[in-house]
């Protein structure tokens, strides 16, 4: 019978196999090395200054240009064709 919450195990008959349903801590200092060295490569990560990239206003003006381009080649078919639109090409 397994104990309940905080009270004593009444009868500690433990087998073979106990430890891995017990928790222990027997290798707690090797469990440390071992964390802080599978985060140590990634530790750095945030120190790192992000360099390079394009200004914002280069990759506007090319973002409205590819936009411009796009607008150009849609073709637009009215529901009602008797009044169209100045500036587009309409079929």
């Amino acid at each position: 019978m397994a104990p309940s919450r905080n009270g004593m195990i009444l009868k500690p008959h433990f087998r073979k196999d106990w430890q891995p349903r017990m928790a222990t801590w027997f290798s707690q200092q090797a469990q440390k090395i071992r964390r802080v060295r599978a985060l140590w490569p990634g530790s750095l990560a945030f120190l790192w200054i992000r360099g390079g990239g394009t200004s914002p206003l280069l990759s506007l003006q090319a973002n409205v240009q590819r936009l411009k381009e796009y607008l150009s080649k849609l073709i637009f078919f009215l529901r009602k064709p008797s009044a169209p639109q100045e500036g587009r090409q309409f079929c």
